[in-house]
């Protein structure tokens, strides 16, 4: 916050282009931080594996639960950054900044859950042995 300290809200060139580096700034390293998550999906993968095919729930069960319970932490995530961020900015639209974030970090949550299942799919076809792509 404390680097983009009274942005306000001008409508020269220089203030939106200000506005717009500074948007763009903090979405891409909220965004790029969520991939730090993908060694602990890849670490989840064997006991959802053993626990599908024990009949504990399927794939659509456990997609919803860990979407439900990742929706916490996205949203304390977001609206930290909006607190930390808008005021100090002199931004307008405190819950449009919020909820843009929280959207994009959703979307990011999504494609590093598709990425991991991909990293997977693709080691496991080139090894000679699921076994050895699943051991942790």
């Amino acid at each position: 916050g404390l680097m983009y300290i009274g942005l306000g809200d001008e409508y020269d060139h220089s203030a939106i282009n200000s506005r717009t580096s500074m948007l763009f700034y903090i979405a891409a390293f909220l965004v790029f931080m969520s991939v730090a998550v993908l060694p602990f999906f890849m670490m989840e993968r064997p006991t959802f594996l053993r626990e599908r095919t024990n009949g504990a729930y399927g794939v659509g069960a456990w997609v919803l639960a860990n979407f439900l319970c990742s929706l916490p932490g996205l949203a304390l995530i977001s609206i930290l950054s909006t607190v930390c961020v808008v005021p100090l900015a002199g931004l307008n639209g405190f819950g449009v900044f919020f909820a843009a974030l929280l959207c994009s970090l959703i979307a990011a949550e999504g494609f590093m859950n598709l990425i991991g299942q991909s990293v997977v799919v693709v080691s496991s076809s080139t090894s000679s042995s699921l076994n050895l792509t699943l051991s942790p």
